[in-house]
């Protein structure tokens, strides 16, 4: 019996034993998880910090703050982990974080190197061509605001816009314009967003400076293909501008004053750490310069931001922002003032308001409402005596966004949204006065009404370490009248990484485009024409399709991209030549629709740190569109094609105080159509030989290869900490005088009848000194 009962026992005790070890076997698989999330922040101000890399090594893991500063990352509960904080304006920042609960924390990264975790040595900084080899993105660019505020600048203004005209595939239009052209597209294809709101008319001074002022950008995106779902509206680019949100913590100022204009910026904390306003104010003072010369130039163009962020609680935040600008051309009433430059003025701007609200629910899904409205318009008035005439047209959006972002752990994010937007156009408005209005009436022009709407989903996916894939669909629908039209816009990234310093990646990404613009072809006026797609124009379509190499050089510090592409259009619009849409309110039967298609290689080499800095771009393409009434439906380049184009930028740190960098470009010339002969033909009543123009084939004709260098020198205060810090900017815009050709203008050689050819130039050696002063 005690045999009996011992081995009893014995049983029991082993069966305990191996069912408590597989239980901890079992606990320890299905290790209890928690979820970290927060925003990562800049200490000084208290700013959110986009795209900050969050990782932890000791899991060999990490994510990236979204576009509003925020991160959410679930790992295996724990007393506590070590987590490394990267971004591109900070030193590598880590800390220890209690990891035994889920919950919600910020980060505030200090600019000091000094200033770090004790129990800490910290790496070198992960470089933005290291990431480039590891993230999915494909025909991206973020620039960095800080560099590129130290590059030569036309007047000594620094223009975002121009310094991305400076990268790859993407070309500009005409010398010291901010209408740029990529991978074969149109101006009107590219979005530009400020704070979610898109900016019509992206230029001042008919083009030569960007609305954008330097000291409020925050962080700037522009994409040139492999869109993300969340995007859409226009067939070739995304440029996506965030604001700074003001500093939280003390009052701060910033400016400049230069040749042409003068700009200054203020930040302060309305509630200390809690609540911030940003005031912004830029202006041009070409008018008195012109003054000081004794003519007459009435012009001037003036940008104001402002920005109100709120910070509820952990979980919630709100925000206002609103940017207003605008193009002023006076008329001069006193018709017999010979200094008068111009017999008309105008006035065109963009108008702009972002309300947003964020929210964090639970802890993995982040969400963002924003409410938007975006305006353009313009006004076009002359005075002839005792006639006054205005000409006005506007576009005028109210649009609501509402998207999330579920973090549904490290190696999956899911992100979708819905999107609608209310387009208001009115054409054509003329208003007169006097005799005049005898035969051109005053009319308030018809008030179109349409609308756009899309849902849109995106996931993120890293199969393991080698492989990683991003793909989305978005669902958009553009209506007018009745009329319907819907888009299937299925989108697609996949990166396979080769090892640590190299990978492959590819994209393909549909969009749809459900407005065009056109400029009438007659008047050289900013007479831009933004219309919705109708029964008889039919919404653009592009499917482009892309690949890249990437590499990283750890010990150069360098990276290297080469990227292939192609991209199809459908439904380009082309004005009739010679038309001319103001006044004309049937500009529909004018348009032509057709087809274009473009490929090309891009190579992108980057050194980004060390004393010196900067990159060497090149691009050749092949662009080509076919209309059936065009060239005799015959294929065609389009006008902007360029085969070659070539860029080098260089930023180098002779001392800490003082820096010297350089532009040089190289560019094959615009295209255009050439008169190659002329015949006499006698006109209707035979009361007269009218001649007639032959001209080749359309776009066959290339303007002279261009180049130029600019140059800068900067000269800082000493780096001691002060409350006051200056820069001084002295630099040159095309230094060795060689003007870029502008236009084709074409005359009759008195003596032989044969016709001539020119290509004036726009711009030859330009100076620029600026101040820049912080406080």
């Amino acid at each position: 019996m005690n045999k009996s009962r011992k081995l009893i026992l014995g049983f029991l005790e082993r069966k305990t034993l191996s069912t408590l070890f597989i239980l901890l076997a079992f606990g320890s698989v299905c290790q209890e998880m928690v979820t970290i999330s927060g925003y990562v922040k800049d200490e000084t101000s208290n700013e959110v910090i986009l795209f900050a890399k969050v990782v932890i090594p000791e899991l060999k893991t990490g994510v990236e703050t979204n576009e509003y500063g925020f991160f959410s990352i679930e790992v295996p509960r724990k007393e506590s982990y070590m987590i490394k904080f990267v971004s591109q304006e900070h030193p590598p920042f880590q800390q220890v974080i209690s990891a035994m609960k889920s919950q919600i924390i910020e980060v505030e990264l200090p600019k000091d190197k000094e200033q770090q975790v004790k129990e800490v040595t910290v790496r070198a900084r992960r470089s933005e061509g290291e990431e480039n080899v590891k993230n999915t993105e494909v025909s991206v660019i973020r620039l960095d605001i800080k560099k590129a505020k130290m590059l030569p600048a036309l007047g000594g203004e620094t223009d975002v816009i121009k310094v991305a005209q400076l990268l790859p595939g993407i070309n500009r239009g005409v010398e010291g314009g901010t209408d740029f052209f990529v991978r074969g597209g149109d101006g009107d294809q590219n979005l530009i967003l400020v704070d979610e709101a898109t900016v019509y008319n992206p230029g001042h001074l008919f083009g030569f400076f960007s609305v954008f002022n330097p000291d409020v950008i925050k962080e700037m995106t522009l994409y040139k293909g492999g869109f993300p779902a969340n995007y859409g509206g226009r067939l070739s680019s995304v440029t996506d501008i965030r604001m700074i949100d003001g500093d939280k913590k003390k009052i701060h100022g910033e400016g400049g004053i230069g040749l042409l204009s003068s700009r200054l910026t203020l930040q302060a904390p309305i509630i200390k750490e809690k609540m911030s306003i940003m005031l912004s104010g830029r202006r041009t003072y070409i008018d008195h310069v012109f003054k000081m010369v004794g003519q007459n130039l009435p012009y001037f163009f003036y940008d104001l931001n402002g920005k109100i962020h709120y910070k509820i609680g952990a979980k919630d935040q709100i925000m206002v922002s609103s940017y207003f600008g605008n193009d002023v051309l006076s008329v001069n009433s006193d018709a017999t003032d010979s200094t008068d430059l111009f017999g008309f003025g105008f006035k065109l701007g963009n108008f702009t308001q972002t309300a947003r609200w964020t929210h964090i629910f639970g802890q993995k899904l982040f969400s963002n409402l924003s409410l938007i409205h975006s305006r353009f318009k313009y006004d076009i008035g002359g005075k002839f005596g005792l006639n006054n005439v205005v000409i006005k047209s506007a576009i005028r959006d109210f649009s609501m966004k509402y998207d999330f972002t579920y973090f549904k752990s490290k190696s999956t994010k899911i992100k979708f949204g819905v999107h609608g937007i209310n387009h208001n156009f009115r054409p054509n408005v003329i208003s007169t006065a006097g005799d005049i209005s005898d035969f051109l009436s005053s009319r308030e022009g018809d008030l179109i009404a349409t609308g756009e709407a899309a849902i849109y989903a995106n996931i993120f996916h890293e199969f393991n370490e080698k492989w990683k894939l991003d793909g989305g669909l978005r669902l958009s629908s553009g209506f007018l009248k009745g009329k319907f039209y819907g888009g299937i816009e299925p989108r697609v990234n996949t990166t396979r990484i080769l090892n640590e310093q190299m990978s492959l990646k590819g994209s393909y990404s549909r969009m749809t485009q459900y407005m065009h613009r056109v400029s009438s072809s007659s008047v050289a006026l900013p007479t831009d024409l933004w219309y919705p797609a109708t029964q008889n124009v039919r919404p653009q379509i592009a499917d482009q399709i892309a690949a890249s190499y990437n590499v990283f050089f750890p010990k150069l510090k360098s990276s290297l991209i080469i990227e292939g592409y192609y991209k199809y259009m459908q439904n380009l619009t082309e004005y009739k030549e010679g038309s001319n849409i103001i006044l004309n309110d049937n500009f529909e039967d004018l348009l032509l629709q057709g087809n274009g298609w473009s490929t090309g290689a891009e190579f992108l080499l980057r050194k980004e740190e060390g004393r010196l800095t900067g990159w060497i771009g090149y691009t050749i393409s092949w662009t080509k569109r076919k209309f059936d009434e065009l060239n005799g439906g015959e294929a065609f380049w389009a006008k902007y094609d360029r085969r070659h184009y070539l860029t080098a930028v260089g930023i180098f740190d002779i001392s800490p105080r003082v820096s010297f960098s350089a532009i040089f470009e190289l560019a094959t010339g615009a295209r255009f159509t050439p008169i190659v002969g002329q015949y006499l033909q006698p006109n209707a009543g035979l009361s007269s030989i009218d001649v007639i123009n032959i001209y080749a084939e359309r776009n066959s004709y290339k303007m002279s290869t261009s180049h130029r260098l600019d140059v800068n020198f900067v000269f800082k205060s000493k780096p001691e900490k002060t409350k006051f810090a200056w820069e001084w900017h002295l630099g040159g815009y095309n230094v060795y005088h060689r003007a870029t050709p502008f236009r084709i203008t074409v005359v009759q050689d008195q003596d032989t009848g044969k016709l001539k050819y020119s290509q004036p130039g726009l711009f030859g050696f330009i100076p620029s000194v600026a101040f820049n002063f912080k406080f």
